[in-house]
């Protein structure tokens, strides 16, 4: 979807956003009925909102298993707000230099992290103290810790519920800090604080070693008041 695109730059690549003429295109969706674009006025604009049922609702990218995402940027951004008390999960597809892949689950009810050669479990932060949070991934780091291998691409991701999704972006390996861009950033007002996500504490025995200093919570600045409830609009999605 993106390999063609300018990955280069300071600039990041913006994966998904709610608005626009049909935004959940390039989305397989899961449990359609729990899924609904709504307008927030909060935030000053659309997102989507990923509730949970009897099963759990999800979005996948790409829609089709023959796609792959083709980021290469390392940084992978999700904009999110994840009710307090509410389940939460991301799985992630990744590519090694050497062709090789792995998938990466993280989800609020694991407890610390284990991984193997193909696959690694990594605990989601549970809460967070402002209402948005721009939740942000090194897939280098991510690549070297659990697999010790070096990072080449994100192929594929979904979400599950319970969430409401802004923007999914990523950002340009140039970055030494992570700020995010204008054109990707919340209104100003708007309470919403970056959390650099990191590799809790090992549980089980077999996964590869953590690095000496694991990542901890950005320092972005709250931007605003806490927010008010969303406004409604569901979104025929068929």
């Amino acid at each position: 979807m993106f390999s063609k695109a300018f990955q280069k730059g300071d600039g990041g690549v913006e994966i998904f956003s709610p608005t626009g003429t049909d935004p959940l295109r390039s989305l397989e969706l899961k449990n359609k009925s729990a899924i609904s674009k709504v307008y927030d006025r909060y935030i000053k604009g659309n997102c989507l909102i990923l509730d949970q049922t009897s099963v759990s609702s999800s979005i996948s990218c790409p829609s089709s298993s023959s796609k792959t995402l083709g980021i290469v940027q390392p940084w992978f951004c999700l904009q999110l707000n994840i009710p307090k008390g509410k389940s939460f999960s991301l799985e992630l597809v990744v590519s090694e230099t050497t062709g090789q892949h792995h998938r990466v689950h993280f989800s609020t009810s694991f407890r610390g992290w284990d991984a193997n050669e193909l696959h690694a479990r990594i605990a989601w932060p549970k809460e967070y103290d402002s209402l948005w949070v721009t939740y942000v991934i090194n897939l280098e780091e991510l690549c070297r810790v659990c697999f010790r291998s070096t990072f080449a691409s994100l192929d594929h991701f979904t979400v599950y519920s319970t969430c409401q999704i802004r923007k999914i972006f990523s950002l340009s390996a140039r970055m030494t800090d992570v700020v995010i861009p204008a054109a990707f950033d919340f209104p100003i007002g708007v309470a919403a604080e970056i959390y650099l996500v990191g590799l809790p504490a090992k549980v089980d025995k077999g996964a590869a070693s953590a690095p000496s200093k694991p990542p901890q919570a950005g320092t972005g600045k709250p931007r605003g008041k806490a927010a008010g409830a969303a406004q409604t609009a569901p979104m025929d999605i068929g």
